[in-house]
């Protein structure tokens, strides 16, 4: 339950917090280049990380907890739609694809580690 809300927390504070920061803090000064780029940083490099974090974390856990990801990529697709005005689904099936195959990859690990010692 702990972990469930520290993801929960995080994906809101990675989603929606950061992007507000960056266009408050940085949009409309003279650097307003840098605003896209730290937004494109985080589309392409700080949230597929962060997808495949949770699911290389919740890989073992009971089966309620595969529905992680998807609640993860609603708060996503929610603030960029408002934060944004986005309207990607790309991001959308890009994210679920990265963490599902996180949780796959580890999944098949630890078969072939049990298959291993037996």
């Amino acid at each position: 339950m702990r972990q469930t809300i520290r993801i929960f927390i995080l994906a809101i504070l990675l989603f929606c917090l950061l992007p507000i920061m960056v266009l408050e803090l940085i949009g409309g000064q003279q650097f307003n280049h840098l605003d896209m780029g730290i937004i494109v940083i985080a589309l392409l490099v700080l949230n597929p990380i962060f997808f495949a974090t949770v699911g290389w974390k919740i890989a073992f856990e009971n089966k309620i907890k595969w529905l992680i990801p998807i609640i993860c990529v609603a708060i996503f697709f929610i603030s960029a739609y408002f934060i944004y005005g986005m309207n990607e689904w790309f991001y959308v099936g890009e994210y679920l694809v990265i963490a599902y195959l996180s949780i796959l990859i580890r999944t098949l690990i630890k078969y072939f580690n049990k298959m291993g010692e037996v």
